[in-house]
């Protein structure tokens, strides 16, 4: 798993913790998206934000990306899928 380093900032309105990857476990990739996913994940981030923890809509590409690329990897049988457990959930 990714280490994660916390920072925070005080502004006059609040304060906020942001977490960053540390580079030498990241790489940086530039693409271009379609204007309504940007929107998206511009929503997703105020969704997933609480107080005193500002998601950004990096954060928010970031957790979709993981999401939807088990998903995949499960689908094409790249890893175990989660088997359901009583009660619906997966494990």
């Amino acid at each position: 798993m990714a280490k994660t380093t916390t920072k925070r900032t005080t502004t006059k309105r609040s304060t906020k913790v942001s977490l960053r990857r540390e580079a030498q476990d990241s790489v940086q990739v530039a693409l271009r998206l379609p204007a309504e996913w940007v929107a998206r994940l511009d929503a997703l981030a105020r969704a997933l934000s609480v107080p005193g923890l500002a998601v950004s809509s990096s954060d928010a590409m970031r957790v979709a990306m993981a999401r939807g690329m088990a998903e995949l990897e499960a689908e094409r049988g790249l890893v175990d899928k989660p088997k359901p457990t009583k009660g619906g959930a997966v494990s």
